[in-house]
């Protein structure tokens, strides 16, 4: 049977052990410079930092583009009724017999002007965001590349001579 001590101080170390989505901090391997070793482990650790980093930016710029495309659908959608409110109503001029009936219609053509002119603002604005997310995502999937090139060269710091 197993002594408890034991038992929890094998816990301990397995839980402490490192893991492969983080840097290697193992000793150099026979033949490895120990100099090189040690500045491939720090390039390695710091690329990971990076990457870790360029996925987030990589995920929150793909969440953008998502928003921007629905403001463009949405604009879209309600330009497209207010367009249709404002043609209806202004194409159908009545003819009025006081000038609070006159007020009231060109209230309305007035109200679906400005509709159709906040829809247009907002779909051309979602078409900004849309072209900031995606040279944002661009941007992100070249610094997960250049951080992924880094912690290979770093590994291959670490192995030694024969991998560079």
């Amino acid at each position: 049977m197993n002594h408890p001590i034991r038992v929890a101080a094998a816990v301990i170390l397995a839980l402490a052990a490192p893991q492969t989505a983080i840097a290697q901090t193992s000793a150099p391997a026979s033949g490895v410079n120990s100099a090189v070793w040690t500045q491939g482990s720090k390039m390695e650790t710091k690329a990971l930092s990076r990457l870790s980093k360029a996925r987030a930016k990589l995920t929150k710029a793909e969440r953008d583009i998502a928003a921007a495309n629905n403001k463009q659908a949405t604009a879209s959608s309600a330009g497209t009724i207010a367009a249709a409110d404002f043609r209806a109503i202004a194409g159908t001029a009545p003819l009025f017999t006081t000038s609070e009936e006159a007020k009231a219609w060109a209230k309305k053509v007035s109200d679906a002007s400005e509709r159709w002119t906040k829809a247009d603002k907002r779909g051309a604005q979602g078409g900004k965001d849309l072209e900031r997310a995606t040279k944002a995502k661009k941007s992100a999937e070249g610094d997960i590349a250049e951080a992924q090139s880094d912690v290979e060269r770093g590994r291959a710091m670490m192995a030694g001579p024969s991998i560079r």
